[in-house]
């Protein structure tokens, strides 16, 4: 396929960009380009909320799947290792794979108030949920 407006082939690198949109509305609750605005969709202009509760790496994630040239855009494996650093609490090993593209993350200071704590009756137990999470990837 190709995109007519811009000329250029539609491969898997327009995946990772619906990709990003996804992993924005989930933490954001709403869409990138809620407006529709074309000129903001095709120059990938978008805003992370400041007030968002989430690290570095997952906006630096959301914005690498939102680069505009489809050619610079990470591809499924690139996301794919950076998705496995987190799950395995493998910090440093996402942040040097987005450092390599030009992603600098940074620690949030907002991550800090949506910390859960142990004794509350509705935490979750992080042990159990590791475990429900590896038995499903099964």
């Amino acid at each position: 396929m190709v995109d007519l407006y811009r000329g250029q082939q539609i491969n898997t690198k327009a995946d990772v960009w619906a990709l990003g949109c996804i992993l924005f509305r989930l933490a954001f609750l709403n869409h990138p380009f809620e407006d529709g605005a074309n000129l903001r969709i095709i120059n990938g202009v978008f805003s992370i909320p400041t007030t968002s509760p989430f690290s570095d790496i997952l906006h630096n994630t959301i914005k690498f799947c939102f680069t505009v040239d489809p050619s610079k855009r990470p591809s499924s494996e690139i996301i794919k290792n950076i998705a496995n650093s987190m799950k395995s609490h493998n910090v440093s090993g996402a942040k040097e794979v987005l450092a390599k593209y030009g992603f600098i993350c940074k620690d949030n200071p907002n991550t800090k108030k949506r910390e859960v704590s142990q004794n509350s009756e509705s935490s979750l137990n992080k042990n159990s949920w590791n475990a429900n999470f590896d038995e499903f990837q099964q």
